[in-house]
């Protein structure tokens, strides 16, 4: 059982309105941190980590995120206990944009028994606009082999990856005010000739 009581004095009318009770004002200190997946969308999402150092839980409901006193996104949060760490999403940050080039080379190998060979590059460019640096986690992946007779490798990560596993790698880094940052990773499909395989991106 939890019992909260709001410091505030309530009129409660006689109707069936639903009715906002203010309980209790809290700070909250965290990291900033962004999030992109540029090949499944452009756009660079901010993030706060945090931990909840009240003395009571942060309830579910829905919640409004205010920056600088501006309305910038609704979210959901879960019920927070005491001492949990926690993330809250604060929307898209449009001063850091993302741009993701694909670039391919097809050959073909063998006299008798011919292969087809596709070498993909996937270069991705983060840029940051703001006047600060910025710490951000960068997601994407390359496919995985169906079956015995596709072969997937993959040839370089540059730079290294903070984690690459089952097709997903992921760079956690930095940016330097004003600056752009590249990363790259390459990877080769090889398939007898009469094999149809999907696109690759």
């Amino acid at each position: 059982k939890i019992e909260l009581k709001s410091p505030f004095n309530i009129d409660l009318k006689n109707d069936e309105e639903p009715l906002k009770i203010p309980l209790n004002s809290q700070t909250l200190y965290g990291e900033l941190s962004y999030l992109t997946i540029p090949k499944k969308d452009k756009r660079v999402f901010l993030r706060a980590k945090t931990k909840n150092t009240t003395a009571t839980p942060l309830l579910a409901g829905k919640a409004q995120v205010f920056m600088n006193g501006d309305l910038i996104t609704k979210t959901n949060l879960k019920t927070i206990d005491e001492g949990s760490h926690f993330t809250v999403e604060l929307g898209v940050d449009k001063g850091i944009e993302t741009q993701r080039l694909v670039k391919k080379k097809s050959e073909e190998n063998g006299l008798v028994f011919k292969s087809h060979s596709t070498n993909v590059e996937v270069k991705i460019e983060v840029s940051n606009s703001h006047n600060f640096p910025i710490n951000i986690v960068i997601k994407d992946h390359y496919p995985l082999a169906p079956s015995d007779e596709i072969i997937v490798e993959l040839k370089t990560i540059s730079p290294n990856a903070t984690y690459k596993k089952n097709g997903y790698i992921t760079w956690e880094t930095s940016i330097k005010a004003k600056e752009k940052k590249q990363l790259i990773f390459n990877y080769n499909v090889t398939h007898p000739e009469n094999y149809i395989v999907s696109e690759f991106n």
